[in-house]
Order: structure tokens, then C-alpha cells, then sequence
């Protein structure tokens, strides 16, 4: 069970927010089929978009990494380098390349823009989608346009 003195009384809150906002939509899922999403006043339809957004955002694969070297980020004003003890800053991370350096081997991940919160020897990214350079078929988009 989720407890603020364990995970802080900021993710406590948030998990609440969450929940409340997942109950309302399912409450809110009959009326939406009866009278459709256009029908619905103002409210209603923040509130079925934003949970629509948090499921989207729940069902993505979250990606944990064990400790890194370093970290390099495309951010909106350019590219930038985290190491250990990095200032701690929260930045919009722009549509480009994220590698992640652990030891001698690099990690090369495509990113969607998102963004990013540095501190305590810790960084949180949060983006639209990101996959893995390995996963990318450069032949796809001609594969597509066919």
C-alpha cells in the first residue's frame, strides 16, 4: 500500500491525483457513451483527456537503468552532458538522441521530446516515446511511403 512516509508526501499526492482522476473517468464512461464526448460540458471533457493521457502514459514501458557514467541529452537549448553530482536542473528535452554511457558500452535511444529533472545523482526523463537505436529499422519509413 502507498505510503507518504515512504515514497514522500509529493509522490504520495500525485498517486492520489491520479487515482481520482482514473475513478471519475470510469464514472463518467456511461454518461460519455449515452450522450457522446461532444455533448459533455467543458469539464467532463478535460477530465476524460486527462485520464486518457495518464492510461496512455501507465501503459508505456518504463525503462530503469542501473548505475551510468554519463549521460548525454538533447535538451530545447542543446545538447547536455550529466555526470555524477550534476547540478540539479529540470529541462525540456527536445526530438533527438539520448546515449547513456555504462562503463565502455554505450546505450543510443531516439527520443520524442519530453522532459528532464537532474538531482541528487539522480535524472528523470520523460518523454512522448523513445526506442531503442538497436529496435530502429532505418528501411521502414520507404517501407511505409510505398
Amino acid at each position: 500500500m502507498l505510503q507518504p512516509r515512504i515514497v514522500g508526501e509529493e509522490h504520495y499526492e500525485t498517486a492520489q491525483r491520479v487515482k481520482q482522476t482514473l475513478q471519475r473517468y470510469k464514472e463518467l464512461q456511461d454518461i460519455i457513451a449515452i450522450l457522446g464526448l461532444d455533448d459533455c460540458r467543458r469539464g467532463i471533457v478535460y477530465t476524460v483527456a486527462r485520464a486518457r493521457k495518464i492510461e496512455r502514459f501507465l501503459s508505456q514501458p518504463l525503462f530503469r537503468s542501473r548505475k551510468v557514467k554519463e549521460i548525454i541529452l538533447s535538451t530545447n537549448s542543446g545538447q547536455i552532458g550529466v555526470l555524477p553530482n550534476h547540478a540539479p536542473i529540470a529541462t525540456a528535452v527536445d526530438i533527438g538522441i539520448l546515449r547513456i554511457r555504462f562503463n565502455d558500452q554505450w546505450l543510443t535511444m531516439a527520443l520524442m521530446g519530453g522532459f528532464a529533472r537532474i538531482g541528487n545523482n539522480e535524472i528523470t526523463i520523460l518523454v512522448n516515446d523513445a526506442e531503442k537505436s538497436s529496435d530502429i529499422d532505418p528501411k521502414k519509413p520507404s517501407k511505409l511511403l510505398k
